[in-house]
């Protein structure tokens, strides 16, 4: 007998660095124990004094990062990444200009990167760029993949009249066809979605950053209070490690194993 269809794969998203817009995929290919490819694989340090002593090729936690959870104004880039030529693109939308172009792995338009991240975002001292070959500067040290749920989210901007708009939460893989917070009845469970299965492991603790809109870059304070007021929680989305090897696309089913 075929195991129960709880739900449908509506996106997939990678966030090539850290704290920046994402890029959606129709389909991927993930290994054992491992993050979605190229997910945070790179980040742009704040400044912190742990950021300047590492090496760059270390996992640090999200504080010594640029993210939107500080800089809401990293909202309004738009990103372009090629994970194979490390070629980056980012334009500010509301400004229709360019920002930079190049590739990452060039020393030289790294920093341009990193000089142009400075001026746009008026830091102090411009930020160095980090990159893990393998793994990626999540938020935990362990490489999770974050799932979250199509209605959880619309029953979210339905409390508090924000757009329905699932970037806000920055999540990995989006499942539709489920009730609003369904997912966190997945905890402890093996769901199998195309030839790969997944292990769900805990909630998404949330922070400041889904105050951004993700299309504005203006910030509404507050809706992290406003989680705690609808749910009791401040949680959103469930963490899953990668348990079997495979690939998976869009509109994959999502079944229990």
């Amino acid at each position: 007998m075929a195991a129960p269809h709880l739900a449908t794969i509506s996106s997939i998203t990678t966030y090539p660095i850290k704290g920046l817009a994402g890029q959606t995929h129709e389909a991927i290919t993930v290994t054992k124990g491992g993050l979605l490819p190229g997910d945070r694989a790179y980040a742009l340090s704040s400044g912190t004094k742990a950021s300047l002593a590492a090496m760059g090729n270390e996992w640090l936690k999200k504080a010594h990062f640029l993210q939107m959870m500080k800089f809401e104004d990293l909202a309004a880039l738009d990103l372009s990444f090629d994970p194979d030529s490390t070629h980056l693109r980012l334009s500010d939308k509301q400004a229709d200009e360019l920002l930079f172009e190049g590739a990452l792995n060039n020393d030289k338009d790294a920093a341009i990167l990193c000089a142009a991240m400075a001026d746009y975002l008026d830091l102090e001292s411009v930020p160095r760029l980090f990159h893990l070959a393998d793994g990626g500067m999540t938020d935990t040290k362990t490489p999770y993949v974050a799932f979250g749920n199509t209605a959880s989210i619309s029953d979210f901007a339905q409390k508090t009249g924000l757009d329905d708009d699932e970037r806000r939460f920055r999540l990995n893989v989006m499942m539709t066809g489920m009730p609003p917070l369904a997912e966190v009845g997945l905890i402890g469970k093996t769901l199998e979605i195309g030839t790969a299965a997944f292990e769900v492991c805990e909630p998404v603790g949330r922070c400041a950053a889904i105050e951004v809109d993700p299309q504005s870059a203006e910030r509404r304070t507050g809706l992290v209070q406003a989680l705690q007021d609808a749910y009791g929680t401040t949680d959103m989305g469930v963490f899953a490690k990668v348990v079997k090897a495979g690939y998976f696309k869009q509109g994959d089913e999502v079944r229990l194993a």
